[in-house]
């Protein structure tokens, strides 16, 4: 049982923003949050409206053009509380991976300037000067069958398994010859991906463009270097690797292309907050939804 509080909801939805701050920096968003103040009192599950919260932040990051702006604010209703995220710089709409499997309600709207509105549902509200508690419904749901650390950076990371397609599919809207230029960057990387001594200048030659070119042609397209966007695929890679085999820490890592173990568990750690021995300990089948 997730027996629900009696709360005010603006301190825990700022301190969700400026924790995800870091991440938005790493993609060039710029997160715009518009507090309401004190006195945003409702009763809800902390643990829903903290994990579904997050989740919905970091996929839509995950999915916005690089230097877009995201805007995050509270709105009170007669129907509750709602948290409103909001982008003017990309339609998402038909990215249902944004919205799936997150605990509360999310509505989706279509902007004029062919932005996204995701409206967060969070819970009724209640108004501070009436004593009485709304009633809420609690949710019975199983036992996390993994280490609740684990399963929690499980959801915040999930918009990243499938980034190098999911880029290639959102460039694809806006661009459909820069998602040609991209798929081919891809297809290079990955079938070079086990070689170690693989970097900016050979993907540079593969694709018959001087290192500044494609520097300049991929920092605009995804907002990323080459050396950096091929270590990315390089840990993804891992990760997926970690995730679907039965091969060891230290296979995976030279399979990846690292040129050592101590290098690549660094490398991991940083890009996602766990060690990759620690991935591996975890029963497969139980972290496969």
């Amino acid at each position: 049982m997730h027996s629900p509080i009696k709360a005010d909801i603006a301190p825990l939805v700022e301190d969700i923003v400026r924790a995800v701050q870091p991440f938005a920096q790493t993609k060039n968003i710029q997160l715009d949050f518009s507090s309401v103040g004190k006195g945003c009192i409702a009763t809800h599950s902390p643990e829903f409206t903290g994990t579904s919260l997050i989740s919905l932040l970091c996929r839509i990051i995950n999915f916005l053009p690089t230097h877009a702006v995201l805007k995050i604010s509270i709105l009170r209703n007669k129907e509750g509380v709602d948290v409103i995220v909001k982008s003017s710089q990309a339609n998402l709409s038909k990215l249902t991976d944004i919205t799936t499997g997150i605990r509360l309600p999310v509505e989706i709207n279509n902007e004029r300037d062919s932005g996204t509105t995701y409206r967060l549902r969070i819970a009724k509200y209640i108004d501070p000067n009436n004593s009485e508690t709304l009633p809420q419904r609690e949710v019975q749901r199983p036992r996390p069958v993994v280490p609740e650390y684990y399963a929690e950076i499980k959801k915040r990371l999930q918009a990243h398994y499938n980034t190098a397609d999911n880029l290639v599919a959102l460039t694809k809207v806006y661009n459909p010859a820069d998602a040609v230029f991209l798929q081919k960057v891809n297809d290079i990387i990955f079938s070079n991906i086990g070689n170690e001594s693989f970097d900016a200048n050979k993907l540079a030659s593969e694709i018959y463009l001087s290192r500044t070119q494609l520097f300049r042609k991929l920092k605009h397209v995804i907002g990323q270097s080459p050396s950096h966007y091929i270590k990315e695929l390089r840990l993804q890679n891992a990760k997926k690797l970690l995730e679907t085999t039965d091969k060891r820490v230290g296979e995976v890592a030279y399979q990846t292309g690292f040129d050592s173990l101590s290098h690549f568990t660094k490398a991991f750690t940083k890009r996602y907050g766990f060690k990759p021995s620690e991935l591996k300990r975890a029963p497969r089948n139980k972290l496969t939804n």
